[in-house]
Formats: structure tokens, sequence, C-alpha cells
């Protein structure tokens, strides 16, 4: 029965959320929160009423403290940074997510949300190599060839990114040639 109420109220937080009851969301997450375990679905939940109801700065350290319970949680990692962007805090926003891909290097919802930000940010090639990266990630090889070619062409990386991206490159290039000389993998 504990579990089912438990259950039953997030959904019910969820539903509210989803319909933009946020004054009732708080309310029932309030609720929910008195009977249920720290749990990390619950503090992104919590995270995102606050975020949506438009407490930017309450749901920011909000994910922070339950990051710092959780930090391997990657939807409190997907979820921080997208808090941070919204409250403008988008330097804070790309500092955070080159920290996080530093240790997720091939996740590619993280590359995704990198993009977004680096593209508030007008940083064209950053934009290019993350979003070419998701694409890398969901098998899509000529349209992530195609971003990291942008990502080359722009012009505002330094040095070392742009030496990444020219080796990132090469390596999609090579996999996409493999794959049409073979495409059905390799007999083994």
């Amino acid at each position: 029965k504990f579990n089912d109420e438990v259950a039953a109220r997030y959904g019910l937080v969820a539903s509210l959320l989803r319909s933009q009851e946020f004054a009732q969301a708080i309310a029932e997450l309030a609720a929910l929160e008195k009977i249920a375990p720290r749990h990390p679905m619950i503090e992104a939940m919590a995270g995102h009423v606050l975020m949506e109801s438009g407490q930017l700065d309450i749901a920011i350290a909000r994910f922070k403290a339950a990051l710092a319970r959780y930090p391997n949680k990657l939807q409190l990692i997907y979820d921080y940074p997208q808090a941070l962007a919204r409250a403008g805090r988008t330097r804070e926003a790309a500092a955070f997510l080159d920290a996080e891909l530093a240790r997720f290097a091939g996740n590619g919802p993280l590359h995704r949300i990198a993009a977004r930000t680096y593209a508030e940010l007008g940083q064209k090639q950053q934009e290019h190599r993350h979003q070419g990266e998701f694409y890398a990630w969901a098998g899509n090889l000529p349209l992530a060839i195609v971003q990291l070619e942008l990502a080359a062409k722009a012009g505002d990386g330094n040095f070392y990114q742009v030496s990444v991206v020219e080796s990132r490159l090469r390596k999609l290039r090579a996999d996409q040639a493999e794959l049409q000389q073979n495409p059905f993998g390799r007999a083994g």
C-alpha cells in the first residue's frame, strides 16, 4: 500500500506538471515528499516542477543538491544544465556539460544538450561538434560527418578544439567508408 501511494502521488505530480497546474503540483509534491523516501526520480521531478513554475533559482539549487547526493544519475545530469541555461547562466551550463562529457564522453543525449547550450552561446564550432557526436551516437554517420565538417569550418574554435574535431571527423569518415564497403558487417 505504501508503494502504491507513493507511485500514485508521483503520477499525480507528473500529470499536474504536464497540464501546467503548478500550484497544485507544488502542493502534491510536498505531500509526496512527506511519505516517500529520498530518491533521484523524486528529486528530478521536484526540480522540474520548480523550473516549469518559474522558480529557476530554487530549481537550480534543488538539482545541484540532488547531484551532490546522486552524482551519476543521468536524469539529474541532463536537467541541471538545462535549468542553468533557462536562467541565463549558459556559460555555467556549458562548463558543467564539459565536465560531465569528460566522464560520459559517449552519451548522446548529453551531447545534444551541449549542442543546444553552445548554440545559445553562439559558439558554432562547439555546437556542430556536439550535434555531430549526437548523430554518431544515434548511428547516423552521414549527418554526424556533415555536422563535424561544419564544426571544422566554423572558425571559432581554439587549436585543441579544432584538433579534436578533425581527428573525430577522420574516424567517422573511415567508419563510413568501411560501412559502405561492407554494409552487413564483418562475417566472423
